[in-house]
C-alpha cells in the first residue's frame, strides 16, 4: 500500500499545475477552503437575488422588470450550480462560518441604488472570478467559465440601465448612491495580506485557488472604475485618491476593517451547504420565479 501523500507533496503537485477533482484525495484544509469559497459565492448570489426580487414590481419600466427578473433567475441558477459542487465535495470537518459582502447591507432606497449596486457588483465579480479561472479546483474553474460569460452580460445590462437613467432622470440620487456604495465596494475584495498572519486569503493563494491577493483585485477594480465613473460624471468621494505612476498603484483613503457588519456577519450552517436563513431566501425566490 503506498504511503499517504504529505501536505508538502500535495503543495508540490499544485505548484506544478496539477488540478484537483472532487474525487481526488486532498488535505482537509484544502477541502475546507474550497467549500468556504463556494459557500460564500453561493450565499452572495442568493442574498443578492432575494434583495433584488423586491424591486421587480418597483422597477420603472416593463423592460426593466423583465431584465431584473432575468438577472435574479441567472443568480439563482448560478447558486444551484454551486450547490451541486458542494454536494460533490462533502465536508469532512466542520465548515467555517461564512459571510457575505458588506455592500449587500447597504439599504436599497431607490431604483438608482439597485442599478448602481448591480453595476458595481457585476464589475467586481468579473474581476474576482475572471482571475480565478485558472484555480486548482477544476470543477469550480469549469463552472466559473460559464458564469464569467454571463457576468459580462450582467455588467453591460447594468451599464445600460445607468446610461438610461443617470443623466435624464435623477443624477442626485445616483450621486448619493455612489457615495454610499463606494467604500463598501472597495471592502468587497477583503482586507490586505498582513506579514506573518495566516488567513483564508493566504491559504487560498498557497493552494492556487486564486491567482491574486485581495489588494491586487482592489487595484484592478480601481483601475477600471475610477476612470469609468469619472467619465459618467461621478465624483469619487475620496479626496486622497490618486494614481502613483511610480508604483503603478492607486492610493486611497485607509479602509476601516474593524466595523463593517455585513462582511463580519456569520451565517449558520446547514446540511446542504447553504446557510439556513439563505435557504429560506432561496425558497422564496424560487417560488416567486418558478414558471
Amino acid at each position: 500500500m503506498p504511503e499517504p501523500e504529505s501536505h508538502d507533496e500535495f503543495l508540490d503537485r499544485l505548484n506544478r499545475g496539477d488540478l484537483m477533482e472532487a474525487t481526488d484525495t486532498m488535505p482537509d484544509r484544502y477541502r475546507q477552503e474550497v467549500r468556504r469559497i463556494l459557500r460564500i459565492h453561493q450565499a452572495t448570489l442568493v442574498v443578492l437575488a432575494a434583495q433584488e426580487r423586491e424591486w421587480v414590481v418597483k422597477a420603472p419600466r416593463l423592460q426593466d422588470k423583465l431584465e431584473l427578473m432575468s438577472e435574479i433567475q441567472k443568480a439563482m441558477g448560478h447558486a444551484s450550480l454551486l450547490n451541486v459542487l458542494l454536494q460533490e465535495l462533502p465536508a469532512h470537518t466542520l465548515d467555517f462560518p461564512i459571510r457575505y459582502p458588506e455592500v449587500l447591507d447597504v439599504p436599497l432606497k431607490h431604483w438608482e441604488d439597485v442599478v448602481l449596486r448591480h453595476w458595481f457588483m457585476a464589475g467586481g465579480s468579473l474581476i474576482v472570478h475572471g482571475l480565478a479561472l485558472s484555480g486548482s479546483y477544476a470543477p469550480y474553474a469549469r463552472v466559473l467559465k460559464r458564469m464569467v460569460d454571463e457576468e459580462r452580460l450582467s455588467f453591460l445590462l447594468a451599464q445600460n440601465w445607468l446610461l438610461s437613467y443617470h443623466a435624464p432622470r435623477a443624477p442626485e440620487r445616483f450621486a448619493h448612491a455612489f457615495n454610499r456604495l463606494w467604500f463598501p465596494m472597495l471592502r468587497f475584495f477583503g482586507p490586505p495580506l498582513l506579514p506573518g498572519l495566516i488567513t483564508h486569503q493566504s491559504w487560498a493563494l498557497t493552494y492556487h485557488l486564486r491567482a491574486k491577493s485581495n489588494e491586487a483585485l482592489r487595484q484592478k477594480f480601481l483601475a477600471k472604475f475610477v476612470p469609468l465613473s469619472r467619465e459618467l460624471g461621478f465624483a469619487i468621494p475620496d479626496e486622497t485618491l490618486l494614481y502613483d505612476a511610480g508604483t503603478r498603484q492607486w492610493q486611497y483613503r485607509s479602509l476601516d476593517w474593524t466595523h463593517h457588519p455585513g462582511s463580519r456577519r456569520h451565517l449558520g450552517r446547514s446540511d446542504l451547504g447553504l446557510p439556513k436563513d439563505v435557504e429560506s431566501l432561496k425558497e422564496v425566490a424560487v417560488h416567486e420565479f418558478r414558471g
